[in-house]
């Protein structure tokens, strides 16, 4: 009996464990090379074997997108944290956000959708502060153009094509409805990376409506929610840039960028308290980034507390010793903070003066001692009274005398 229970258990694991087992979706040697690239700092060089080492042959191949990096500095050292908090392979993807060059940092490879959102689920800080998510990077023997590069004009169109098949009331099954959901989502990503062009090509108006499109295709896409609040502030279009960035920080409140241009909002709209609290967050979420103290060093010179600017000016400078922005805000504030300094120092100056003034008037002043300055304290104030009751008594009996 013991013995057929052990062995039903064995079969189970076994079988559980074969069925179950994820499909081997990567070349390992290219993988090896990708990450030695990686390690040397040839980051370029290592992207395209990120990419070649997927297999293709699975009807999808899914990841999790656990960070963005805008930083190539620190590429290195947070892919290393992710591989070891995740026990997952890493994979870099290159992206484009506000005009410049990001990478996703992604963990595992997947055959479906559940097993990278419940790695999303399960990655802690700092990766769960930003919101990791699943990402469909393979699909039909191809790899996903969202997920590695622009999508063409003509790929534009037929995915328009496909989107206007379906009717209003028309019935579709819950396959078919998650394949609609799919394509509506890489429609409102390549909006959003159409909206990036006409923003870098200072198309304020077509970039605008871009991520306004975007953004009802994806509600939670909180980068398009920031790059409209920042078209929005390059209009002067302030109340609306502060709701549209607002709506944004709620979305993703750990993104530094929203809450930079949303600091620009209330400074504008003359809430002056509310954009340093802002600028505040922004630069605690990105302390290594110079324009996040240098932003929080500017509202603190334009409001005249300069001692506090300093501080911010000095954190900008380490980052960044040769920025000119940094470099000409640090001899305002120098200039300001030396005015200050000059007019303490005439204070002080002039205190010690009239100190040594005082002294002198008084002995002027002030006559020669009299016999009764001279005297005892006491017998001075015995004296004194007496005389004044003397002085009294005497009145008295001169008008007695008059009577």
């Amino acid at each position: 009996m013991i013995k057929r229970i052990l062995f039903l258990t064995f079969l189970t694991l076994f079988t559980s464990y074969f069925f179950c087992q994820e499909k081997v979706l990567y070349d390992q040697n290219l993988y090896e090379k990708a990450i030695e690239k990686l390690r040397n700092s040839e980051i370029d060089q290592s992207l395209p074997l990120f990419q070649e080492m997927i297999d293709t042959s699975s009807k999808e191949v899914w990841t999790c997108q656990a960070l963005l990096v805008c930083d190539r500095n620190d590429l290195l050292e947070k892919s290393d944290t992710l591989a070891k908090l995740s026990s997952q392979n890493v994979i870099v993807i290159k992206r484009m956000v506000d005009t410049k060059e990001c990478f996703r940092l992604c963990a595992g490879l997947f055959t479906n959708k559940n097993s990278a959102v419940e790695l999303a689920k399960s990655l802690p800080s700092p990766f769960k502060e930003a919101k990791p998510y699943p990402l469909l990077i393979a699909k039909n023997g191809k790899l996903s153009e969202i997920a590695f590069t622009n999508l063409s004009e003509d790929s534009s169109k037929k995915t328009v094509a496909r989107e206007t098949k379906f009717e209003k009331n028309e019935i579709i099954s819950p396959d078919v409805a998650e394949e609609k959901k799919e394509k509506t989502t890489d429609l409102g990503e390549e909006l959003f990376l159409k909206g990036l062009t006409a923003y870098s090509s200072n198309d304020l108006k077509s970039a605008e409506n871009y991520f306004r499109q975007s953004i009802t295709l994806r509600p939670n896409r909180f980068e398009a929610y920031n790059n409209l609040g920042a078209v929005l502030l390059e209009q002067k279009r302030y109340e609306e840039a502060r709701t549209v960035l607002e709506q944004g920080v709620k979305i993703q409140p750990y993104y530094a960028n929203s809450r930079a241009n949303l600091a620009g909002a209330y400074w504008f709209l003359g809430l002056k308290d509310e954009a340093v609290k802002e600028a505040e967050r922004a630069f605690k979420l990105d302390a290594g980034n110079v324009k996040y103290s240098l932003n929080l060093a500017s509202f603190l010179f334009e409001l005249q507390r300069y001692n506090d600017a300093k501080t911010y000016i000095n954190v900008a400078k380490i980052i960044s010793p040769e920025n000119p922005d940094v470099l000409s805000l640090e001899a305002k504030i120098n200039e300001k903070l030396g005015i200050i300094e000059e007019k303490k120092e005439e204070k002080i100056s002039t205190k010690e003066e009239e100190k040594k003034e005082k002294p002198q008037i008084k002995e002027k002043e002030s006559p020669p001692p009299s016999q009764e300055q001279t005297e005892p304290k006491e017998e001075g104030e015995k004296k004194g009274l007496l005389r004044r009751i003397f002085k009294k008594r005497s009145t008295e009996k001169t008008k007695e005398e008059k009577d």
